[in-house]
């Protein structure tokens, strides 16, 4: 288990001007713990109010059944404290079930965050794009064919609830 701290510093004498803690916020076992990322796109959301994100990514330990993942948390500043607004978006995962050779099948979703035009609660809503590309394989050594197809974007429109997005 891995408990969470965060904190914006002052770059005039790197004291914190904000900060927050989450108790076992990540637990690894199989599906280790990889790394972590500041995400520092900009994310409006209002016109005077600008979040930050962190990336948090874990890989299986499972070469027949692949796991990759990404998740995104956007954080506000509201005074000497952090609040998260967006928990564990699911940003990349990669899996399947296949031989490691060639015969099975996998699949990878990628997500993006635009923020949108309109508004919910004062928040700007943030237009989520996930675009799902499928791998299926079949035969083996030099008979192997893998066949991929890539889906539809699909559009969900996350809306802020007073809390944080839905």
């Amino acid at each position: 288990k891995y408990d969470l701290d965060l904190a914006v510093l002052s770059a005039a004498n790197a004291k914190p001007l904000a900060t927050y803690h989450q108790s076992a916020a990540f637990v690894s076992d199989a599906f280790r713990l990889d790394n972590l990322e500041l995400d520092t796109a900009r994310y409006k959301l209002t016109p005077d109010l600008r979040a930050f994100g962190l990336r948090v990514n874990f890989k299986g330990s499972s070469g027949p059944n692949p796991l990759d993942e990404s998740w995104l948390s956007l954080y506000v500043k509201e005074g000497n404290t952090l609040r998260p607004v967006l928990e564990r978006l699911v940003m990349y995962v990669y899996s399947g079930e296949w031989d490691t050779r060639c015969a099975g099948e996998r699949a990878n979703t990628v997500r993006t965050i635009e923020i949108g035009k309109t508004s919910s609660h004062g928040y700007a809503d943030l237009i989520v794009k996930s675009v799902t590309t499928s791998m299926v394989g079949e035969g083996e050594g030099d008979a192997c064919e893998v066949k991929s197809t890539t889906g539809k974007p699909v559009l969900t429109t996350l809306r802020y609830d007073g809390k944080r997005y839905g």
